[in-house]
């Protein structure tokens, strides 16, 4: 239905008391922000199968409601009654990376011990989608990596505080300029050592 103006819009959607499922559902993308911007809705509240209004956009590809979902608070990590996250029902790589952006944990396995690329597979999409999952997968693990790395050093340093930290660093630098100075020092001399002749009887 085409509205006149955006005025009559709002009017339509008060008088009919409308609801965010079924503006979503309907792709009603003006609805949906009208009434997720009046505050009555939770974007979160899952229904039977406990998934919520987000799930419906992303089983869809439709990167306009999710991001606007988002925007208004959807939670990305919600799992459904199987531990699916809205991930496992992706099949579209711009709405795939807005989740992951947002908090998606794309190595996160439902109640068969299956990931949003497993679930992507078994559903059959395209082969470059898998490989997008495969890249972000690639992506989670070497931040995770990193995150470890720096947790550890981090727990180091609090343990044994910023001034002795400062002196171990001054330490192992100075030692590293001794070992240097041995090294070069050591060349230096093999240099200058005359080589050793035999003198013929």
């Amino acid at each position: 239905m085409a509205y006149s103006t955006f005025d009559d819009l709002i009017f339509e959607i008060m008088e009919a008391g409308g609801d965010l499922r079924e503006a979503v559902n309907n792709f009603e993308i003006e609805k949906a922000e009208i009434l997720l911007e009046s505050g009555q809705y939770d974007v979160n509240e899952q229904d039977g199968c406990g998934r919520t209004v987000l799930f419906i956009p992303v089983c869809r590809g439709q990167a306009v409601l999710v991001k606007l979902l988002i925007e208004h608070g959807a939670d990305v990590r919600v799992l459904d009654n199987n531990d699916n996250s809205a991930l496992h029902w992706c099949g579209n790589t711009e709405v795939l990376e807005l989740l992951v952006e947002y908090g998606g944990d794309i190595s996160q396995r439902n109640k068969l011990g299956l990931t949003p690329r497993d679930m992507a597979s078994r559903r059959g999409v395209a082969p470059y989608i898998l490989d997008v999952f495969s890249h972000l997968e690639k992506q989670m693990v070497k931040k995770n990596t990193t995150r470890h790395n720096i947790s550890i050093f981090q727990e180091f340093s609090d343990g044994i505080g910023l001034r002795y930290l400062c002196l171990l660093v001054a330490g192992i630098f100075f030692l590293s300029l001794q070992f240097a100075y041995i090294i070069t020092g050591a060349s230096r001399q093999l240099e200058i050592l005359e080589p050793i002749t035999f003198s013929s009887v």
